[in-house]
Formats: structure tokens, sequence, C-alpha cells
């Protein structure tokens, strides 16, 4: 067994050192190229925010959900103005992969330009009279395995390009649920 005082003996670069930098990577930051210009997805997301009571579809029934049970988008009360958006009003959130309904959380601490969607939410749901709803916004379908880091082929749900539709009320849009999914 080692004790603490052996690890320093572990090192095998000559000068003692710990060497952080690793050439592949290094290779990838300096091939990195900036961001395509907004135009018609003019808002970053930030898909899979942890937030209090979203934790990989634990939370299943709705009704554990003690806040934020929409899954709510939140945004800067900015971008709010400019797209036309009230909170608690809801929107359509598109991506160049496709789009997902959302309720409007205007929040002061998002900076200009980004929006956030929690992860957890999306699953289908067979509500009293057994139609078939969304609970939460699916944000998978937002994003694309495309769209994805070249090394380990994740896709990048923390930066996807997004543009806002406001919506009318949801009895209007879905004539029955607030989270029925949107046809696009």
């Amino acid at each position: 067994m080692h004790q603490y005082k052996d690890s320093w003996h572990f090192l095998k670069h000559e000068d003692g050192k710990i060497h952080l930098a690793i050439p592949l990577l290094i290779e990838e930051i300096h091939a990195l190229q900036p961001l395509p210009k907004a135009g018609d997805y003019p808002l970053l997301l930030i898909a899979g925010e942890r937030r209090s009571y979203n934790a990989n579809t634990i939370y299943r029934e709705e009704g554990w959900r003690k806040q934020d049970p929409d899954g709510a988008l939140r945004i800067h009360p900015d971008d709010a103005a400019q797209h036309t958006l009230v909170d608690g009003g809801w929107a359509e959130c598109r991506s160049n992969r496709g789009s997902v309904k959302v309720r409007v959380l205007l929040a002061d601490e998002m900076r200009p330009g980004v929006v956030s969607l929690p992860h957890g939410y999306g699953l289908q749901e067979n509500d009293e009279s057994g139609a078939v709803r969304e609970a939460g916004p699916a944000i998978n379908m937002l994003t694309a395995s495309n769209y994805c880091d070249e090394l380990s082929k994740t896709p990048f749900h923390k930066c996807v390009p997004v543009r806002l539709i406001p919506l009318p009320s949801p009895e209007i849009v879905t004539g029955d649920s607030a989270n029925q999914p949107i046809t696009v």
C-alpha cells in the first residue's frame, strides 16, 4: 500500500511536474471554428439544465414536481421583450432539427442571448380520458446528433441555436391541454 508522500514519485516527467496540456486536445482547441452566424436562430439554448425537481425523468408523475411543473424556458427579460414573450406565456422553441412548446419564465440571472430548458421532461403520458400528451418540453427534439464534438461525438446540448415564436394561450393552440406536442 502506498502512502500519500509516495504519490509524487509516480510522476514520470523529468521536471517532476504534472503536465496538464494534452497534445491531442491542444490541437483540437486550435482547430476550433467560430459558431456560425445566428441567422434564423439568434438565441443559444442550454439544453438540460438541472433544477430542483428534475432528475433524468425520475419524477415521471408530474404531481411530484413541487416547482416548475412545465419545465419552463428561462429567458432574460430583455430577450423576452425583444421576442414579444410574456412571463407565464407560451412559445415555440425551434432549432434546425425540431421544435417544442415551452412555458416562458423571465429570469434576470440569465445572460442576454442565452435561454435554458431542463432535462427530464417531455415524457408522453395518458390523461384521464386516455389521450396521450407530453409533460413538458422534450429537449432531445431540439438537439442534432450531427452537431457534435468531433472526438467524443457528444451532441452540443449546451449550445443549441434556437429561435422563439410566441404562441397564444394553450387552449387556443391545442384545444384542451397545455402540454400537447406541437406538430411542425
